[in-house]
């Protein structure tokens, strides 16, 4: 195995740039096809085996083999190639990830696996190896743990954690919070904070919420700028710091390049986050 190699690392993306498909080749990363013509890219760029699962479109019609057929057809391109090798399927759900009742989450999360379960049989009743199955998420770990169909959950928000599955009752203790200052503090009822638009990923429809003071409230104040108002006294003042937890941590960590991992008030280590070119 090349010293790049990244085994276990799971690309849950479909591509469609072979320039993009050549550099995941290279790293040895498994990734997920859900057309023949992705075979046909990876193949190209194989200088060692490649392992491959197939995205099944479970309902959300964003990406995956819309088809039990298709899904059969992508498996019979996969096999036809001495450098590509089927490890499985994988099956992951937005609507049920999201959902904000638990009973519709858990009614679509176990449809969801039972027709990944069904296109998995059908691969291996034509002999083609399907041992993984993957899929779920931090909104339905709780649900998909009992269904026996899965071999791997994606769950991954619950690391850091945001209020949008807060909203919905996952209960997970969050690990991050975005570090704004007080900017101005020329006003009674509120002062203004450096983390606006630019700060925060803005699409959940609703905005960040303050660790402290008790009571505060936090509104949108423009690309640069958040309000902070209808807190309990002291009123935080000028250069003051104000720990917000992010509406949705995913898209938020994106906008930094580097993460403070502290213990109380220490910093322990700066992780990056990625290179800006």
């Amino acid at each position: 195995m090349a010293a790049n190699a990244i085994p276990g690392i799971l690309l849950t993306s479909p591509l469609a740039d072979p320039a993009k498909i050549a550099r995941i080749a290279a790293t040895g990363a498994m990734a997920v096809v859900d057309h023949v013509r992705q075979v046909d890219w990876y193949e190209a760029a194989a200088a060692r085996s490649i392992d491959l699962l197939i995205d099944l479109d479970v309902g959300d019609h964003r990406t995956g083999a819309k088809s039990a057929a298709q899904a059969l057809e992508i498996a019979r391109a996969i096999a036809q190639s001495p450098q590509l090798r089927l490890r499985g399927l994988q099956a992951y759900s937005v609507s049920g990830s999201h959902g904000a009742d638990p009973a519709a989450r858990r009614h679509i999360s176990q449809a969801v696996f039972q027709t990944a379960a069904a296109i998995r049989d059908l691969l291996a009743s034509e002999g083609f190896p399907a041992g993984i199955l993957t899929g779920g998420s931090t909104g339905t770990w709780d649900i998909d743990l009992d269904l026996p169909e899965v071999t791997e959950l994606q769950a991954g928000s619950y690391v850091m954690m945001d209020l949008a599955y807060r909203r919905i009752g996952i209960d997970f203790h969050r690990a991050m919070t975005i570090l704004a200052t007080v900017v101005s503090a020329n006003h009674d009822s509120f002062v203004t904070l450096d983390a606006g638009f630019k700060a925060f990923a803005t699409d959940r429809g609703y905005g960040p919420e303050p660790v402290c003071p008790a009571g505060a409230k936090y509104r949108w104040g423009g690309d640069e700028f958040g309000f902070l108002e209808t807190f309990l006294e002291p009123k935080p003042g000028l250069g003051d710091r104000v720990e917000l937890i992010a509406p949705h941590c995913d898209p938020t960590v994106n906008l930094y390049d580097r993460i403070y991992v502290c213990r109380g008030e220490s910093v322990e280590a700066i992780w990056p986050v990625m290179e800006r070119s």
